[in-house]
């Protein structure tokens, strides 16, 4: 007995079959990682043409299937880094791959300001304004470090001390009636990275 098998092309019609040229889904899937290629674990993926929300498991490796072939922005979030996007073309793809490295915020690991009176005989008086700010990145792309205090009408520089590894900066002559002025103002520590983006860090 002789059994022969014949093979069959027939055509793939089936419109959930990711073969059929018609297939109108797709795949869209990628990893996210953080400074020095290190995988993030729960960063939230979000495609919005869709409202689809997924998190990054601890390899860093997210997906998402079964989306319509529409031109759109994935978005991603997680509490420590800036948030980002992506616009996604999907052109002839059906399978789209993502490779998305995310910015760490800079962290204000320490900040202290003080105020100094120097008394003069017999009654004159000098005051100065010192901020010190321990200011840490992961990416080590700190830029510059500013201190604000809008009510003082203050916005300086601080420059880095590598001895103390403070931000630093002192403001002599304020114009001040009393040094209780000082007290109770809000100082904001503001940080810029290389790519020219302004965070306040506390």
């Amino acid at each position: 007995i002789c059994l022969s098998i014949l093979s069959c092309d027939a055509p793939r019609l089936n419109p959930l079959d990711s073969q059929n040229p018609a297939y109108q889904l797709a795949q869209l899937e990628g990893t996210v990682s953080g400074a020095h290629n290190k995988k993030l674990t729960g960063v939230s993926v979000y495609w919005k043409n869709q409202n689809i929300f997924v998190q990054t498991d601890i390899n860093g490796y997210f997906s998402m299937n079964r989306l319509s072939l529409q031109n759109g922005i994935l978005y991603f979030t997680k509490a420590g880094y800036s948030n980002d996007s992506l616009f996604i073309n999907w052109g002839n793809k059906k399978d789209y791959q993502v490779s998305e490295v995310m910015n760490s915020l800079p962290n204000l690991d320490s900040v202290v300001v003080y105020s100094i009176v120097e008394n003069y005989y017999p009654d004159g008086q000098k005051y100065s304004l010192t901020v010190q700010a321990a200011v840490s990145d992961q990416e080590n792309d700190i830029d510059s470090v500013f201190v604000r205090c809008v009510p003082m009408n203050i916005y300086n520089n601080l420059v880095y001390n590598p001895s103390s590894r403070f931000y630093e900066f002192t403001l002599s002559n304020i114009s001040l009636d009393f040094l209780e002025q000082t007290i109770g103002r809000n100082f904001e520590i503001i940080v810029t990275d290389f790519s020219d983006r302004s965070f306040t860090v506390g």
